[in-house]
């Protein structure tokens, strides 16, 4: 009679870690997504400026220079003349040029029309993305892996103390995957921000990119091929461990499932 009353009440608290146990792989896996689009958005980010392909802002040269342009100097009455005269000078060649291709060829004229209206037609990227605006990505994604990593490790944590406390089984996987996501956490905060140039996270600041693409072109070899393993190699160590601690927790699934004769 004991053993049947055991029995049962074993059953009721594993009945009752197991519909936690859900809750938490609910909240884990889209916890997982959303670190793992926020991953390849930061990678998008690097791309977009070590391919050049947003623009650039206005400095203040340029402002100047454009200002200077709009309100030119008032000229004297002998730069005045010199300037008319050098006109009438253009638009004899210009009238000598024209005299001479009065007839081009129809396939000639259609060529430019054609060009210009397909330039128009294709999106310049570099006028709708600007630097300002990939800088305020990186900052809101470091933000948000930081955030959302420290909450997929929590969850797993509490995932193998539940495990533990109900017997569930598969204890090896979920620990592995706890492992793994301390690891993540750990590698991608900016410890650089902390300590220096001796030590670096997987995430980096919009300045400390901008730094090294400046200097990019004065680097020796090895030193280029630094560049890539810390702006790329990093970033993929990271997410193969988050993509290994997903794994194990889902081998840790179907263990416990198993154990309850689920599966």
């Amino acid at each position: 009679m004991n053993t049947e009353q055991d029995r049962q009440k074993e059953l009721v608290n594993a009945t009752d870690c197991l519909e936690a146990i859900n809750v938490f792989k609910f909240w884990k896996n889209i916890l997982f997504v959303l670190i793992i689009i926020c991953l390849l958005i930061l990678q998008a980010c690097f791309w977009s400026f070590n391919l050049d392909l947003v623009g650039q802002e206005q400095t203040e040269q340029a402002a100047v220079t454009k200002k200077a342009m709009e309100n030119p100097p008032e000229l004297t009455e002998e730069t005045k003349e010199v300037i008319n005269q050098s006109e009438e000078k253009i638009e004899e060649a210009a009238k000598k040029v024209t005299a001479d291709a009065e007839k081009p060829a129809a396939a000639t004229v259609n060529e430019p029309i054609a060009a210009e209206q397909s330039r128009k037609k294709s999106i310049n990227l570099a006028a709708i993305v600007k630097k300002v605006h990939v800088m305020w990505t990186i900052k809101t994604t470091d933000f948000l892996i930081i955030l959302l990593g420290i909450a997929y490790c929590s969850i797993v944590l509490l995932t193998l103390k539940v495990s533990m406390v109900g017997r569930l089984g598969g204890i090896n996987h979920i620990t592995r995957a706890l492992v793994l996501s301390v690891l993540f956490v750990v590698l991608i905060l900016p410890w650089q921000e902390i300590f220096g140039w001796f030590t670096a996270g997987a995430l980096y600041a919009p300045s400390e990119l901008t730094t090294y693409i400046e200097r990019y072109d004065s680097f020796e070899m090895y030193e280029k091929a630094f560049f890539y393993l810390r702006f790329v190699g990093y970033w993929l160590v990271v997410l193969l461990l988050l993509i290994f601690a997903q794994i194990r927790t889902a081998r840790w699934s179907k263990a416990t499932l198993r154990r309850l004769e689920v599966v």
